[in-house]
């Protein structure tokens, strides 16, 4: 389950330059106003694309006088222009998704566009959140049984390991609010009163879509 291509709105971090740059462009056109070119440069905390794990950026432009344009792109090269906006101050969103279309971060800024001149500006995007929940079986049944506590070791989408922990076993599972979007990964392991493992579920995939509530059900095996 993906979110749909509508973004969720994250603060950014902005940087405006003169000048343009040679970048893919999108021609903006049937607006008598002068006009100008806008080049957006975009990271993601720091990261390139590649290693962000981002596939495809859209943009979206809306100026208060009326100005508008949008466009989707591959993720590289980093930077994409607009040409011949009409001038305008623009409220720019600007989404970018993983190769299945999951929101991986989003932010939302302003730049301004003045005729016949071009302007730079450098965006460092913040990661879409959701939450996250998983329970725990054990061979298909919710009792505990023997087992007393359940170690969770839970990796974030950059592999960094962002719990581990013991948990009772009667809590039946653990909720992480505001965690980054993408493709989580968790090991579970049943023990019993001597921390003998009874039950583990190794590995177990758990994506999370930015802005909703994501619920996993992991079983554990012997």
């Amino acid at each position: 389950m993906h979110q749909s291509r509508s973004g969720v709105l994250l603060p950014v971090v902005v940087s405006v330059l003169g000048g343009a740059i040679a970048a893919a462009c999108v021609v903006v056109h049937d607006d008598p106003r002068a006009r100008g070119d806008l080049t957006l440069i975009y990271d993601f905390q720091g990261l390139g694309c590649g290693a962000a794990g981002v596939d495809s950026v859209d943009f979206e432009l809306a100026g208060d006088g009326g100005g508008a344009a949008s466009a989707s792109a591959g993720c590289e090269p980093g930077y994409f222009t607009f040409v011949d906006l009409p001038e305008d101050n623009y409220r720019v969103i600007i989404d970018a998704y993983d190769a299945g279309d999951g929101l991986l971060y989003s932010g939302t800024f302003r730049a301004v566009v003045r005729g016949n001149s071009g302007i730079d500006v450098i965006v460092s995007l913040e990661p879409a959140s959701g939450d996250l929940t998983f329970y725990w079986t054990f061979a298909g049944s919710a009792a505990c049984l023997d087992v007393v506590d359940v170690h969770v070791l839970l990796h974030d989408p950059f592999g960094a390991i962002y719990d581990d922990a013991f948990y009772p076993c009667e809590q039946a599972g653990v909720t992480y609010a505001n965690v980054m979007a993408g493709a989580w990964h968790v090991w579970l392991d049943g023990l019993n009163f001597a921390d003998a493992v009874l039950y583990r579920a190794d590995n177990a995939s758990l994506y999370v879509d930015a802005g909703v509530d994501n619920a996993y059900d992991i079983d554990l095996g012997f």
